[in-house]
């Protein structure tokens, strides 16, 4: 299990944030879009950026650096 941290963002403005306990990246975009409720969510993990769910299920995986 890992920590992540999601920030909502809505029209480009941050509108909250969570930490969640996820297995994996995978995991944790799950997670995120569920409590996302439509809002575009950031999800990083100690270190980066590692995922942005979009609304409508849409998610971007962010290459590796």
């Amino acid at each position: 299990m890992a920590i992540y941290h999601l920030y909502y963002l809505r029209g480009g403005e941050l509108i909250g944030s969570d930490d969640i306990d996820a297995p994996d990246d995978q995991a944790a975009a799950r997670l995120a879009e569920a409590q996302g409720h439509g809002d575009l969510v950031e999800i990083w993990n100690s270190a980066s950026k590692v995922r942005v769910v979009r609304p409508g299920g849409a998610m971007e995986t962010l290459a590796a650096t």
